[in-house]
């Protein structure tokens, strides 16, 4: 038959008996013989014959399409060849000889491009690499803008953390706030952590989110990176069938493929267009879940390691913080198949229900490390503390006490604004509380309207309800903010006494300036209020282990808000000068005072009225022996002359910004 085809009068009559009779490997060789290599590499991709269309590329000196054809086949092989059911990457005959021969092909292209392949090259054929070498290679794939070398490497750091004994996962010493500060000192060692598994699920989550937008449109295209890093995977090439775009499959027999909407064109397995964007979606979504999951199951049993190990109280938090972001980033996958919605409702209450203990505790010493500051000041934190919020306001149409002062306590302690959404929302459910949603407008407005307001919102909840209701206010929220509203009083002084766990909890969530309050005065009932209940609950104990068991807090709970009244009493008395008489006859009660600690009872016997000097010093060691330092802020000169070794001075015309103010705190 060649014979008579060659006897056409023109190249392209013979092209076109040959292409319109189907008879494309003939058309294939006639090419060849005339040297017309890019028009036989175009005819032997429409025949499936990937590595002779890299030969005859070639030949025609396209030597990077070459090469990167190359690249593609062997990722393909890699995950679907013999039966192959995907990830991870596996060695198949040939694979090496096929990677030497992309790097040859890249010589000839630029040493740029030759670096890209040779990156390539590692991440596709070893199938054991370092986590230093890993991370190193994911960063180079990013600096070649390489999405492949990108999301393999994501993937095969996530493997090396699901593979990792729970005993073996790191425990930061020092936490930062930015987590990727600490990326590179943690990997370099080829230590894993609870950051960076988070970083790199994120990563992961991020990238394969945007296969997901690459799939929207009726047809995958080749020029999106994201829809050409899903075709590469899943072994698919686009062709031209009719100008309408259809898929060729390498691997027609690979799971995620229908086998019922296939159809032969030629010597291919074609897919249609419509049909590709579904089955690749449901490949993705199974991937997400499965891989989220198992991110997750880690994340819960490091967390009730460091409970069953009394860890610190940051290493604790921040498994709950990993579990909020892959259980939250998980919820954008409800229409992937076997939706774990159940589970993931569990992992978000975990982390929800036991972030507020961390956070707000009423042993206030606990979260005063700079290592739980720092937590306080990721995104992650203020999502998941948000969170907590619309939860709360999103069950019930009408908020108890107990609600509204959870509520209240986390907007005061968080670092950074609520969405304005939030915050309507709030307002809508408080609508029957209208002294509390008052107060919630005039936040970050600090004058002393704000303080009347949060003055009149506390004592309206405090004298709302008789003692014993379970709908009561928690001790943990009203202690919190008690603490809140005296520092506020104070802070328009100008000179004012604080324990260091007050003094960082207004760190976090207040931008520090004096000029705002200069000569503003405000009246002392809010001081009053304060020693109004202080002397209440202490000289009735019995009522408060009733708030405390409607609370349903542990009944040993009693001794640390004992002491916790008493440390705000101390304060009342060394800003205000007043307040002593109370604070003697209470120290004259041993039904009382035998819930304090020791050493601190004895130190705040000494505590007279007069000098404020001998008063502070007397304080600041009372203080450190409970490990709460006592904190004297001042706005210029400070009236405290002689040196006290046990506080810390802070001077908020010289020590301005977060940054300093904490170095100060944790000296």
């Amino acid at each position: 038959m060649m014979k008579f085809v060659k006897a056409f009068h023109s190249k392209d009559l013979m092209r076109n008996f040959l292409r319109n009779e189907g008879f494309l490997d003939e058309l294939l060789q006639l090419e060849t013989d005339w040297g017309c290599f890019l028009n036989a590499a175009n005819i032997a991709k429409q025949t499936g014959k990937i590595l002779l269309e890299a030969e005859l590329l070639e030949k025609a000196k396209y030597f990077e399409e070459a090469s990167l054809l190359i690249l593609f086949y062997v990722f393909a092989n890699s995950l679907w060849a013999s039966g192959n059911n995907g990830w991870p990457l596996k060695l198949f005959r040939g694979k090496k000889e096929l990677l030497d021969k992309a790097k040859t092909l890249a010589r000839n292209v630029s040493g740029e491009f030759f670096e890209f392949v040779r990156t390539e090259e590692i991440i596709l054929s070893k199938e054991d690499i370092k986590l230093s070498t890993l991370k190193q290679l994911w960063s180079d794939s990013k600096r070649h803008q390489s999405v492949r070398g990108e999301i393999l490497c994501t993937r095969k750091i996530l493997d090396v953390h699901f593979s990792v004994l729970r005993s073996e996962y790191m425990w930061e010493n020092n936490l930062v706030s930015d987590p990727e500060k600490n990326l590179e000192s943690v990997l370099s060692q080829n230590l894993v952590s609870v950051d960076t598994l988070v970083y790199f699920w994120n990563v992961w989550n991020q990238n394969i989110w945007k296969i997901f937008e690459s799939l929207e449109s009726k047809v995958v295209e080749n020029h999106d990176v994201y829809g050409r890093f899903c075709l590469d995977y899943l072994g698919v090439r686009k062709q031209l069938a009719d100008k309408d775009p259809v898929y060729s499959l390498l691997f027609p027999d690979a799971y995620w493929v229908n086998q019922k909407y296939l159809n032969r064109n030629g010597k291919l397995v074609i897919l249609e267009a419509n049909l590709l964007a579904p089955a690749a979606r449901y490949y993705w979504g199974s991937e997400m879940i499965g891989i989220g999951m198992r991110a997750l199951e880690i994340l819960e049993s490091l967390y009730w390691l460091s409970k069953r190990n009394s860890l610190l109280l940051h290493c604790q938090s921040i498994s709950l913080l990993g579990m909020f972001e892959v259980a939250k980033s998980l919820r954008e996958y409800t229409f992937a198949p076997k939706y774990p919605y159940r589970k993931l409702h569990e992992y978000a209450e975990l982390s929800m229900s036991n972030i507020l203990e961390n956070v707000f505790s009423l042993d206030w010493r606990r979260p005063s490390t700079l290592n739980m500051t720092n937590l306080r000041e990721r995104k992650s934190c203020k999502y998941l503390l948000e969170d907590v919020i619309c939860k709360r306001i999103c069950l019930k149409s009408r908020l108890t006490f107990a609600e509204i002062g959870t509520v209240v306590m986390i907007i005061v302690g968080m670092s950074g604004k609520l969405s304005f959404e939030t915050y309507g929302r709030i307002s809508q459910s408080f609508n029957s509380n209208s002294i509390w949603v008052s107060f919630l407008e005039s936040l970050g407005d600090i004058r002393s309207d704000h303080v009347h307001k949060f003055h009149k919102a506390l004592a309206h909840t405090y004298y709302a309800d008789s003692w014993g209701q379970s709908d009561y206010i928690s001790p943990v929220c009203f202690m919190y903010l008690v603490e809140r509203l005296l520092l506020l009083v104070f802070y328009f002084k100008g000179l004012f006494f604080s324990t260091k766990y007050s003094f960082l909890e207004w760190l976090v969530n207040q931008e520090w300036t004096m000029e705002a309050v200069i000569g503003v005065q405000v009246d002392e009932k809010p001081l009053e209020f304060v020693a109004g209940f202080v002397a209440e609950l202490l000289y009735n104990q019995q009522d408060m282990m009733i708030w405390i068991k409607n609370s349903k807090l542990n009944p040993g709970c009693l001794s640390l808000l004992v002491l916790r009244l008493f440390v705000v009493l101390c304060l009342l008395c060394v800003n205000s000068g007043k307040y002593y008489n109370l604070l003697y006859d209470l120290l004259c009660r041993r039904e009382i005072t035998w819930r304090l600690p020791l050493e601190f009872y004895k130190a705040i016997r000494k505590l007279r009225p007069g000098n404020l000097g001998d008063s502070v010093r007397v304080i600041a060691q009372a203080f450190k022996k409970i490990g709460s330092p006592l904190v004297v802020v001042s706005s210029g000169q400070c009236c405290i002359e002689s040196a006290i070794p046990d506080a810390i001075f802070i001077d908020l015309e010289v020590h301005q910004g977060i940054d300093k103010l904490s170095g100060i705190m944790f000296k």
